[in-house]
């Protein structure tokens, strides 16, 4: 009698490389189950029907199959990179990692798993290491177009855009079909100011795909940038109903909107993005908790702005603006101790804008270690009014010892910083490079976390910034030159900032028109510090006797803080001029915006800590309102004068 033939495991695993050549997979797992049943020992058997069950959608299965088949055949190079693969696609990081390491050492010329195990080490922000096994995967396949524009995405965020674009046009010459390339040049050379060639990558996208979401957000943003917020709107809404489940498309509508103020819109988009990702692990970006945060603070919701900021330094401890803007909040509540250390995230290299950092050549960055004996150099940071304003704590470095401290200096206040107490040596902003080594190098804006970082800020003893006589002695001369016989008060005015300033708009006076309803005020000598190249004409409806235009004849702060010294009162909008008073003592009232008011200048206060019985505060009852704080200016004005004549 004739029997049926037994098919051997290396049959059967031919059979199976058959049917999943021909994408048998239901019945190729049918035949490897009933041999596995049958107690068939083959890792190659078990490999195949893992790769059957991973087509199924039976992922866990096919993970059991694997780990068999390498119980039977441990250097199965295959299986090493299926299980890494699938522990990647199942966000089993940590595993996955394990898995491509090992796949690598079995195939170390495998360009796939190379570009694969990169994608994972970008994910977990081990930049240098993705980026070698980016190009080793191309170097094993330089024609992957994928790859050239994984890599470019990589040096992107790593702000290294010159890289980033060969990048991303190499990947173009390869596959000049590649949407997700176009759209990611666009937004490179969106960042750098191209505006239109990114607008070409653009719109060679949604000819390639008009359906693509991505493209249409982008180019939203590129139309805000070009200011024209009419098309922009169409760009982010189209792209929020082509894609309402993409989380950063209805983040960019809700950044969009929220700058517009239409808050309860972009309140809305930004909560559908998050609802997006409700479950645990799966949860919605730093990005958007921190956008949602921001609208939060600015409707005056400081309570659940922290809940979203903290949410985001959770989700993505390494998302730099979500810190700093909880830092910004913190000090706004005056919780300085909980705030200083998040605050050291606004040097990260990751924020879009991250502050000067000073060369590592010049020593290692201070934090907080003890300094006595060490030699220190102070790094200049953000604004002229806020290099004033930390300044102060300078002297605190050699009250604890610090046996030399150098500051470097922006060219303009080079000067004036030489006046301050603890400095050995200063040097302007751009000669650093005759510097030697400093045992540390610190930004000034650190200072007050590591001296103080358990307490509130103590107040400077002012004046902690002098006059030098001989800029005394010159504009002595000028003033009594230009007004011989003074009468009444002297007071300074400056009612515009740093145009570039991101809240200038909101903070600086259009013109100087605007303080018309001071003008009125007998025994007044108006002193304009307003910093220009030209003369500023006498202000309509004030006598040009009254009127000293200086600001054009001002080289540098010691300068002006010369003049400020020979005034009564300063008047400002809140600008370096505010803070030089305030460091020299000087009476200075301060006009503040209701928008996006200045952490420093905390809430609904009229003095401040930082220049105790100097400085007075007129704060914009609400946006856009300055007739208000300059009445209540007049008002005083009024008052102080009729004091003085009665003194």
């Amino acid at each position: 009698m004739s029997k049926h033939p037994v098919l051997t495991a290396d049959a059967l695993v031919l059979q199976i490389a058959s049917l999943v050549h021909d994408k048998g997979f239901e019945q190729g797992l049918q035949i490897a189950e009933t041999a596995i049943s049958q107690n068939l020992q083959s890792g190659n058997l078990y490999h195949l029907a893992g790769v059957c069950a991973v087509h199924l959608g039976l992922r866990e299965q096919a993970g059991d199959f694997w780990r068999a088949a390498l119980a039977l055949s441990p250097m199965h190079a295959e299986v090493h990179a299926n299980l890494a693969v699938l522990l990647h696609e199942a966000r089993c990081d940590d595993e996955a990692e394990t898995w491509y390491r090992s796949a690598l050492q079995l195939q170390p010329a495998n360009a796939y798993l190379h570009a694969r195990f990169a994608a994972l080490l970008a994910s977990r922000k081990q930049g240098a290491q993705a980026e070698h096994h980016y190009r080793r995967a191309l170097a094993l396949d330089p024609a992957d177009a994928g790859t050239h524009a994984n890599l470019g995405v990589l040096l992107s965020s790593a702000r290294r855009h010159a890289d980033a674009e060969q990048c991303y046009r190499q990947a173009l010459a390869l596959a000049p079909d590649n949407v997700p390339a176009h759209i990611n040049l666009g937004l490179l050379l969106a960042g750098q100011g191209a505006l239109q060639a990114a607008q070409q990558c653009y719109a060679r996208a949604l000819e390639l795909e008009p359906g693509n979401a991505a493209a249409f957000s982008n180019l939203g943003l590129l139309l805000e940038q070009d200011k024209n917020d009419e098309l922009a709107e169409q760009c982010h809404q189209t792209a929020s109903r082509l894609a309402p489940e993409l989380e950063e498309v209805l983040c960019n509508l809700g950044n969009f909107l929220a700058r517009l103020h239409r808050y309860e819109e972009a309140e809305n988009s930004y909560r559908r993005a998050i609802a997006l990702k409700s479950a645990p692990e799966n949860t919605a970006s730093a990005a958007t908790y921190t956008s949602l945060g921001v609208l939060l603070t600015e409707t005056d919701r400081a309570e659940e702005a922290e809940a979203c900021f903290r949410r985001a330094v959770q989700v993505d401890a390494a998302y730099p603006l979500a810190a700093s803007n909880l830092a910004v909040l913190l000090f706004q509540q005056q919780r300085y101790p909980e705030a200083w250390p998040y605050y050291e995230a606004r040097h990260d290299p990751l924020m879009a804008r991250p502050v000067a950092r000073p060369p590592a050549s010049c020593g290692a960055l201070w934090q907080g270690e003890s300094v006595a004996g060490k030699s220190m150099l102070v790094w200049p940071e953000q604004g002229l009014g806020d290099m004033i304003h930390f300044c102060r704590y300078i002297p605190q470095l050699k009250l604890q010892g610090a046996a030399h401290v150098t500051l470097v200096c922006y060219p303009d206040q080079h000067v004036l910083l030489s006046t301050l107490a603890g400095v050995d040596a200063s040097i302007r902003l751009g000669e650093e490079a005759t510097l030697p080594a400093h045992d540390y190098c610190v930004l000034t804006m650190s200072l007050p976390g590591y001296l103080q970082a358990n307490s509130a800020p103590a107040p400077a003893a002012l004046p902690y910034l002098h006059t030098t006589p001989e800029r005394h002695a010159r504009w002595l001369q000028r003033l009594t030159d230009l007004a011989p016989h003074r009468e009444g008060l002297r007071v300074g005015l400056v009612w515009k900032g740093n145009p570039n300033h991101a809240n200038d708009a909101e903070r600086s006076l259009k013109t100087v028109d605007q303080l018309a309803p001071l003008w009125s005020i007998p025994g007044i000598q108006w002193v304009s510090l307003q910093k220009t190249e030209d003369v500023i004409a006498t202000p309509a409806g004030l006598d040009p006797l009254h009127w000293l235009p200086l600001g054009h004849e001002l080289l540098d702060f010691a300068d002006t803080a010369a003049v400020v010294d020979m005034l009564d009162l300063v008047i400002c909008v809140d600008t370096s001029v505010a803070h030089l008073a305030g460091a020299l003592g000087k009476a200075c009232w301060l006009l503040l915006p209701a928008y996006k008011t200045d952490w420093r200048w905390l809430q609904a206060r009229s003095d401040t800590p930082w220049y105790p019985h100097s400085m007075r505060l007129f704060r914009q009852p609400h946006r856009g309102d300055w007739l208000s704080p300059i009445n209540d200016i007049a008002i005083r004005l009024k008052a102080r004068l009729a004091q003085r004549g009665a003194d």
